[in-house]
């Protein structure tokens, strides 16, 4: 939810964010969600792990394999001693003989009804009557039902009354569940976290620890939009302050950091309303479903967190594993290059180099080369240079501090008359003049040219380099 910007959960994100200060109006704060959505990474590597592990691209692993391989092998979807959440009213009901159900009738319409009466009164009335829309939706489809002759009146009447009682275990785990929140949100257990870690926060961490935060949070209290109303108004200031007092990627990547790492929380925790909504539809054991959900939320967030010097690592795991890999990190081509071999065998394509530069930098390098009948030189200029200048560097943490040190201190790799050629960091040094609000810059080589050295060989007959403005 937090990917769609016309659900409740970007109109309430919104509302926090105009809350804090930095945004004055309602529609700046949404412009503000919707810009954040693709920094998101938690939100869409999770919504593409699904899809890969349904698919069977991506095998399960942990308790989730082996619950599958109990099912295929044996036919029990629930282990020995398990408790389904649902009650046996509804586990045991009998499955009609005497007719067929048609999706459309009995699906998609109930879905319909839903959807259009809550978007007709929202429209009429101001407010959507969601618990109207559900019951209009069950009246329709109880006389559809009567009219396929799946059951009589007194019959639905009966599995009515049952499916009231089969979800008494999910509302008493609910109850159980507020219980709990009240009881963490009188201890301050979210605030006493918070600031044991707001003091040492710095630029480049402030991301991966309101994602870490949002997380915990969520987790320990059972709700992500509570841990939005703390988290927002402590991590978006902060961000704003560290960027120089203007909104760029620092603020964007904090929110949906808080965003990201809320909803990582929600999927974990045995006491999230949906955790326990979704063990009731599946009719399983409430804790069988949070063990085997566990380790795949946990490999989606550490992925969203890895800094970049793992890269390597992530990238000899995903061939072991089989796994198609799209990467940020770039540097070393030729450590990649030798890798080559078993990605091909593996069967997999990965991607490196796959940011804003190199990424976007490469790609606009090479449709420049394929226009042009001859190319000279290419240089490509790169900065975090932010509005507003901050003593002592007047730079923009656009990424992980630890990331430009190491840019700093590398030898870079360019193209010197075709071939190619290492240079001390910080090397060639020029002054470059932009417009009077952004001033005269200095520019100096940078390790950034990641594979463009191995594939521009012979198309580019001079020079070939990256320069970072300062």
């Amino acid at each position: 939810m937090v990917l769609v910007p016309i659900t409740g959960w970007a109109v309430y994100l919104s509302g926090l964010v105009k809350n804090t200060a930095i945004i004055s109006d309602m529609d700046t704060a949404v412009q503000l969600f919707i810009r954040s959505i693709p920094y998101n990474f938690y939100g869409f590597l999770a919504v593409v792990t699904v899809g890969l592990f349904a698919s069977r691209i991506i095998p399960d692993f942990g308790p989730m394999r082996k619950a599958e391989e109990r099912a295929i092998k044996t036919g029990k979807v629930l282990r020995d001693g398990a408790i389904p959440m649902m009650g046996n009213d509804l586990t045991e009901l009998e499955v009609t003989t005497s007719s067929h159900p048609n999706i459309v009738v009995n699906f998609l319409l109930p879905v319909v009804l839903i959807v259009g009466a809550n978007v007709t009164t929202f429209i009429i009335a101001g407010r959507a009557n969601v618990l109207e829309s559900f019951m209009l939706a069950c009246f329709v489809l109880g006389i559809i039902m009567c009219f396929q002759r799946i059951d009589n009146l007194r019959g639905l009447m009966q599995n009515v009354l049952a499916g009231m009682k089969g979800v008494m275990p999910a509302v008493a785990i609910l109850a159980f569940a507020y219980c709990i929140n009240t009881v963490s949100k009188e201890m301050k257990t979210a605030e006493y976290v918070v600031g044991i870690t707001e003091s040492w926060t710095n630029p480049g961490l402030l991301p991966a620890v309101a994602f870490t935060i949002s997380g915990f949070i969520s987790f320990a209290t059972g709700t992500s939009w509570g841990t939005y109303a703390i988290m927002v108004p402590i991590a978006l200031p902060l961000a704003y302050q560290f960027s120089g007092e203007t909104i760029n990627s620092m603020v964007l990547c904090s929110l949906a950091a808080v965003a990201g790492g809320g909803v990582f929380g929600d999927h974990c925790s045995p006491l999230s309303d949906t955790t326990v909504l979704s063990s009731l539809g599946s009719a399983c054991d409430h804790i069988d479903h949070v063990k085997t959900q566990l380790p795949y939320t946990l490999v989606v967030a550490a992925v969203c967190a890895l800094p970049h010097r793992f890269s390597l690592d992530c990238i000899v795991a995903a061939i072991q594993a089989k796994v198609p890999l799209v990467d940020l990190v770039g540097e070393a081509p030729e450590e990649r290059l030798t890798l080559h071999n078993r990605i091909v065998d593996a069967g997999i394509i990965i991607i490196p180099g796959c940011g804003v530069a190199p990424g976007l930098s490469n790609i606009f390098i090479g449709k420049g080369v394929s226009l042009l009948d001859q190319t000279d030189e290419a240089i490509i200029y790169v900065g975090g240079i932010p509005k507003k200048k901050t003593l002592p560097l007047n730079y923009q943490a656009v990424y992980s501090l630890d990331s430009v040190f190491n840019a700093y201190n590398r030898p870079a790799a360019i193209l010197s008359n075709g071939k190619e050629k290492m240079v001390e960091p910080l090397s060639g040094l020029e002054l470059m003049r932009f417009p009077a609000s952004i001033g005269e810059l200095e520019a100096f080589y940078t390790d950034g040219l990641a594979s463009l050295t191995l594939t521009m060989k012979g198309k580019i007959k001079d020079h070939l380099a990256e320069k970072t403005l300062r």
